[in-house]
């Protein structure tokens, strides 16, 4: 009977599974676990929730996890407020307090046992207050992986030991009055230990605004050639927030102790449509500051060092004269060592050696007049 080498069903199943997974699965952690949005609203969306809701409402939802370990995985799931940030999106902790879709989000049960390969879908709600004004508000749903017998530990238990987070975003559209309003607060150079350029912005308005742009480095008042540019890499920022970006100055532009620079910052705000992730409305504002760098400030530490040695030699020098002036003259005689000159005047040998300048192995001609170095008087 001939043999068949092919691989068993089976076999081909173990690869192809988990690679399904991961292309189905946006957002995998280094556990071995992943979540998604059960029913995208938008085609390759799976990351991320889009809720249009009135005050009052309340909506059903469904996040899928899939375990992807040849161990069971608990799972604990809660709400979380976004957090504006100069980095991607980012949302607060478990332990944080939660003011809109991080208290608006329940689970019930928020910990579960995934087995081995399981996949499974975990029902959600979300209620919005009566008073809930309009505009778009940005969270997450939070999943986090826990040590092994954790999932049956109770729903509000503090300082939980987490071990992975995912997060996928959660928006809610508030239909009323969209009011696109910022305000620009500050850019303006610090000179600290590493100086750097400061922005301050605040979103005024009940959107969700991105910005991005870039910082022109100019030498000595002018603007006709940068001679640095630094980016300004896109930041969200949601209703109400503000966030700094700071960014640092490159201090090697600095070639003279003295240095007057001008940086110019041009931002694009834009509006974010939630849905489509693009903006709908674009607006390019232009900032300038002028500021003087001392390149003595930035060598301050060098110079102290330098200036640490130059007190330190000085200090050698006038102690050397001071012991000269204050030696004794005294004149070798025949048979003298530095031994027998040392019992004689009370002196170290090995300071009769140095204030002399006298070598190995220490010989010393009758005649010769040597400084012994004043010792104090003993009780």
């Amino acid at each position: 009977m001939q043999k068949n080498h092919k691989n068993p069903p089976s076999i081909w199943l173990k690869i192809l599974i988990p690679v399904i997974l991961f292309s189905l699965t946006p957002l995998i952690a280094n556990a071995g676990y992943s979540i998604r949005n059960s029913n995208p609203s938008v085609p390759g969306q799976g990351n991320i929730f889009n809720f249009t809701m009135q005050p009052g409402d309340k909506q059903q939802g469904t996040v899928k996890v899939i375990n992807l370990t040849s161990n069971p995985t608990d799972i604990m799931f809660y709400g979380a407020d976004a957090v504006s940030s100069t980095v991607s999106f980012s949302a607060s902790s478990y332990n944080d307090k939660q003011n809109t879709i991080g208290k608006w989000l329940i689970f019930n049960p928020n910990t579960i046992t995934l087995q081995p390969r399981e996949t499974r879908d975990i029902p959600f709600t979300i209620q919005l207050p009566a008073s809930t004004p309009p505009g778009i508000y940005a969270g997450a749903i939070a999943a986090s992986s826990l040590p092994q017998g954790t999932s049956n530990a109770q729903n509000n238990t503090m300082g939980i030991n987490v071990l992975t987070r995912i997060i996928l975003k959660v928006y809610v559209t508030v239909p009323g009055t969209a009011t696109f309003s910022y305000e620009w607060k500050d850019f303006s150079f610090l000179e600290d230990r590493n100086p750097y350029l400061n922005l301050t912005l605040k979103n005024k308005g009940n959107t969700v605004i991105n910005v991005e742009g870039n910082i022109n480095i100019y030498n000595n008042g002018t603007t006709s050639q940068p001679i640095a540019t630094i980016p300004i890499e896109l930041s969200q920022i949601y209703q109400g927030d503000t966030i700094t970006i700071k960014k640092l100055f490159d201090t090697t532009l600095a070639s003279n102790i003295f240095n007057n620079f001008t940086a110019v910052a041009k931002i694009n705000i834009g509006k974010l449509d939630v849905i489509s992730g693009k903006n709908t409305e674009n607006n390019t504002l232009t900032k300038e500051t002028s500021f003087s760098l001392n390149k003595i400030y930035l060598l301050f530490g060098g110079g102290a060092i330098l200036l640490l040695i130059i007190l330190v030699i000085a200090f050698i020098i006038i102690r050397k004269r001071s012991i000269i002036k204050n030696a004794t003259r005294y004149t070798v005689r025949a048979n003298d060592t530095l031994d027998l000159i040392s019992k004689q005047t009370g002196a170290s040998w090995k300071a009769i050696a140095g204030l002399n300048k006298l070598k190995p192995p220490y010989g010393l001609k009758a005649g010769k007049i040597i400084l012994i170095p004043k010792t104090r008087n003993k009780k």
